[in-house]
């Protein structure tokens, strides 16, 4: 496994134990369709949320959150999209977050991060 991977979900685990502890169901990780995929996805009652998990080690490659490009946040609503087709997740609502890890800890939980219209324009909410 690349050393990038392996950093990734070390990531996604820690951003999966801070949802957790905020009383978030983790529904699946790495939800994969051919067109991108989701890091995770969680629920509480109402909402289910779909995580994109920045992780880094240093700001070399500028903030995490600037890698969350239009194009990336497009992949992520089609991703988005398919899984609550597939699952008929009809009843609840669906919300896109954002969790910036480094060095092994939650630095930052964007909630709203985008909407299912941004990956359409070059604008951001953060």
């Amino acid at each position: 496994m690349a050393l990038t991977r392996s950093k990734g979900i070390e990531g996604e685990t820690v951003a999966c134990e801070y949802l957790k502890d905020k009383g978030y169901v983790i529904v699946k990780r790495n939800y994969k369709r051919p067109y991108g995929e989701v890091d995770i996805i969680a629920r509480n009652t109402t909402t289910l949320v779909f995580v994109e998990v920045k992780n880094r080690y240093g700001n070399k490659f500028g903030d995490p959150i600037e890698s969350v490009t239009p194009r990336k946040i497009t992949q992520i609503v089609r991703v988005a999209e398919n899984f609550t087709n597939h699952f008929r997740t009809a009843n609840f609502e669906v919300r896109f977050d954002i969790i910036e890890v480094s060095y092994g800890e939650v630095v930052n939980h964007i909630e709203n991060a985008f909407t299912a219209n941004d990956g359409n324009i070059r604008k951001y909410h953060w």
